[in-house]
């Protein structure tokens, strides 16, 4: 578990000792930036996904019921409903989904389903050196993160939560790589809050007032 929360462990997508290989890669994401910026996630969109399955005996005392798509191993379709989180400012985007039921499809929102938070890690999103940045210092390290990384820590902690899924943590249902509409790789994290979503929706709003 250790290995995965350590950085070192995980390589940059470019060669910070070659100008060349930095600006490279600069350009590339900031090319990847606009794309995402020009063709955003919108509700509606869809994501196929293979969702495990949770073991019921696993669940801390007192933790909600598991949802009906987690009693089984399947590959599920994901509809984005609403957008709790943009992701320019924050580095990732934030959304509730709905998992489809196998027999309705992914067309039918009136059928009854289970809503599940995703978290989209999208590269281009985060933040990223420039050849300025690797010319000047060694400072840039401080606040580069590679995407891997950053997708690979946050399902460490989760993994370390699991004695609390259902209780005071989400349950949690893994990292996937997902195709975005701008044909880029995301990492995409989903799970299930153990309050119910209305109340999440309304701890975000506040928040967002909050900070205004």
């Amino acid at each position: 578990m250790d290995r995965l929360l350590d950085i070192k462990s995980f390589s940059y997508d470019f060669d910070e000792k070659s100008t060349k290989s930095v600006q490279q890669h600069a350009d590339t994401m900031m090319g990847l930036r606009q794309e995402a910026l020009n063709r955003p996630l919108q509700s509606g969109a869809t994501f196929h996904i293979h969702l495990n399955r949770h073991d019921a005996a696993d669940q801390p005392p007192r933790a909600r019921p598991l949802p009906s798509f987690a009693h089984a191993s399947a590959s599920r379709t994901l509809v984005l409903e609403t957008l709790l989180q943009p992701g320019l400012k924050h580095g990732s985007e934030v959304w509730i989904a709905r998992v489809a039921s196998p027999t309705c499809g992914a067309s039918d929102p009136s059928q009854p389903s289970d809503r599940v938070v995703l978290k989209f890690i999208q590269p281009s999103m985060l933040t990223f050196p420039t050849v300025d940045d690797v010319i000047d210092s060694h400072e840039w390290k401080d606040a580069y993160f590679p995407p891997k990384y950053v997708a690979s820590r946050e399902d460490a902690i989760y993994h370390l939560l699991q004695p609390a899924q259902g209780a005071g943590a989400p349950y949690y249902f893994g990292v996937h790589q997902v195709t975005m509409p701008n044909a880029a790789r995301a990492h995409a994290r989903h799970g299930v809050h153990p309050r119910p979503l209305s109340e999440c929706v309304e701890d975000t709003a506040e928040t967002q007032r909050r900070r205004r």
